[in-house]
């Protein structure tokens, strides 16, 4: 790879800062991390990472911007009304987008939330309505970068991104927080929808390199389920995880079953005093529901005993969207 310019846009939150160590490992990327502020530019001066202070209206952030060969952006207001955050994305847009240099390549960091999954809507598909105000105002992110970019003849790469883990990733130390605290983890037997910063760094090179083409992409692992994620970080902290892989297909039949099941129990007196049951069927349906209930009470007896963590289960599914074909990872390493 000839040499390439970055510049990581909101690069002060966790995504960004990991990155910018990521990306210093590379010696033909030149990667410039952008922070508003002193405080902010912080974390780069100490790890002597390049990075540039100011609005984005200033002359050298500007400079910085028109020579990049490709800007990736992260930033996303943490507050605000609906109204008030696209336009603090019009605005933004209009002073990055225009000012690129031709053949350049704008990414924008989007948000699985675009897809429009809730806990009230848990299949994992996208949604024409979106699901809240930060996923409406990702959407009009992405669709107003693709509008601009196509005014300025600039290719532009939207990433969805899955939950991030990494070293300093709150998603990562969240999990190994669960596991030291003996959480027992309740997740579905479906691939995580997770990625790692080292899996961003992979797509920022791709694309740098021509390996992907311009469009709207998810990135997420599709062959890492949640308990080896999980087993993963209980290794890091030598504790083994406790989790339930829990069955969240619908079973039509099933569902009738207990259905009839409980309706012959609750009216167990009028079927009896109606209809001729011999004494062997009325005592094999006693004794069923009594195992039944026995279990149902010694369970809820064991679950308030027990801390359970249901944040991983709350969606069913595998995500909907393009994938970046040409990333390549070991998954054994991955979780090395």
């Amino acid at each position: 790879m000839k040499n390439k310019k970055i510049i990581i846009l909101g690069a002060t939150g966790q995504i960004g800062k990991e990155l910018s160590l990521e990306f210093s490992k590379i010696k033909n990327i030149e990667t410039i991390s952008h922070s508003r502020t002193k405080v902010g530019s912080s974390f780069f001066k100490f790890y002597n990472l390049p990075n540039i202070v100011g609005d984005l209206n200033n002359n050298i952030i500007m400079r910085e911007i028109s020579n990049a060969d490709l800007i990736f952006d992260l930033a996303a207001p943490d507050h605000g009304t609906l109204k008030e955050i696209k336009k603090f994305y019009y605005k933004r847009f209009n002073m990055i987008i225009p000012f690129m240099k031709q053949n350049s390549k704008f990414v924008f960091a989007s948000t699985m939330n675009a897809f429009g999954a809730d806990n009230k809507r848990k299949k994992l598909k996208n949604y024409i309505i979106s699901s809240s105000v930060y996923a409406s105002n990702k959407r009009y992110a992405e669709s107003y970068a693709r509008k601009l970019c196509k005014k300025n003849s600039l290719d532009i790469y939207i990433i969805r991104l899955a939950e991030v883990h990494g070293k300093y990733q709150r998603a990562s130390a969240n999990i190994i927080s669960l596991i030291a605290n003996k959480f027992l983890f309740e997740i579905p037997n479906t691939p995580a929808w997770i990625t790692f910063i080292v899996l961003i760094k992979s797509a920022i090179v791709d694309i740098l390199e021509n390996r992907v083409k311009p469009g709207l992409y998810t990135l997420t692992c599709d062959d890492i389920y949640w308990n080896e994620l999980i087993e993963y970080f209980g290794k890091k902290i030598n504790i083994k995880p406790k989790f339930q892989i829990i069955d969240q297909n619908f079973n039509f039949l099933n569902k009738f079953k207990n259905l009839l099941y409980y309706f012959i129990n609750s009216q167990k007196d009028f079927i009896r005093g109606n209809i001729n049951l011999t004494k062997n069927f009325q005592d094999l349906m006693g004794l069923n529901y009594r195992i039944d209930k026995a279990l149902k009470e010694g369970e809820k007896i064991k679950l308030k005993k027990i801390k359970v963590y249901r944040d991983y289960s709350r969606y069913k599914g595998v995500l909907p969207g393009k994938r970046i074909q040409s990333i390549k990872y070991d998954k054994n390493l991955l979780l090395k």
